[in-house]
């Protein structure tokens, strides 16, 4: 018996791929799952989601808002990392709306990180930290990220410079330092260092926009406004030696526009070399 498909059932396949499309094209759309909504604590989001190979961790603690931390999946359309950790200095939950949207939150974080004010250009507020001492069993780690925020692009190059960092500390770095910064250079990844073209704050050029992803009014996901390119965050590091990262974010100047930061999935790993 023959398996050719007719004219007729050719149109009729054709009509219902059609009507499928939004379906699966909705199971592609980022999704996110803050701790207050569960399975996870923000202590199990690090262990079971973030952390990959050889790396122990010995202790880890959040200091935030809860609503600020979540797990997403689905993002790797949107923003190009499939699933992992969001840290926002909002909600979390508000993020799987899209660029046609506004998440401007004010949340429980708090006014306090010593480690992100040297390279804030303000006042904290709606900080959220996560702490983790771990001990590496190779002497490179790394991990994959993008930053967002709604303070893109009418904010670039003013006092409201949302901030983030990754800090380390341990053997080789005495004091924290920031390993969440632009390829080739030494500069922070923040809306006042990656950034397009701003008349609302002229003169404001773009700067670094080869990495910058333009969000404003959009359909696309996430809520923010403009995103990075996927970054990584690297470090050598001493085999066997106690070290501890701070991964922070907040709010710059005020408590609004909200600003994230997405982890990819059991990306913190050793790097063999």
């Amino acid at each position: 018996m023959s398996c050719t498909i007719r004219p007729t059932q050719t149109l009729l396949l054709l009509a219902f791929c059609l009507l499928a499309l939004p379906f699966l094209a909705k199971a592609q759309f980022l999704q996110v799952t803050d701790v207050v909504s569960g399975p996870y604590n923000p202590q199990s989001l690090i262990s079971n989601v973030f952390l990959g190979a050889g790396v122990e961790v010995t202790n880890i603690q959040f200091t935030g808002d809860p609503r600020s931390v979540g797990y997403f999946s689905g993002g790797t359309q949107a923003i190009g990392i499939e699933r992992g950790i969001l840290l926002t200095s909002g909600f979390a939950s508000q993020v799987e709306l899209d660029g046609g949207s506004f998440a401007n939150n004010s949340n429980l974080g708090g006014s306090v990180e010593a480690s992100l004010t040297p390279i804030a250009t303000d006042v904290l507020n709606d900080v959220a930290v996560y702490t983790i001492t771990f001990i590496p069993n190779a002497d490179t780690l790394r991990f994959r990220y993008s930053f967002a925020s709604e303070e893109y692009p009418e904010y670039a190059c003013s006092a409201f410079n949302d901030v983030f960092g990754f800090f380390i500390q341990g053997p080789g770095y005495p004091v924290f330092t920031n390993i969440a910064l632009i390829p080739g250079t030494m500069l922070p990844v923040s809306i006042n260092n990656i950034h397009p073209n701003n008349p609302a704050q002229a003169p404001c050029p773009p700067l670094n926009v080869q990495y910058y992803n333009d969000n404003l009014n959009s359909s696309i996901q996430p809520v923010y406004d403009g995103f990075t390119d996927v970054f990584t965050a690297m470090a050598v590091v001493i085999p066997c030696q106690p070290y501890t990262i701070k991964l922070a974010i907040a709010d710059v100047g005020d408590s609004a526009y909200d600003s994230g930061v997405f982890l990819e999935a059991k990306s913190l790993v050793k790097v063999r070399t």
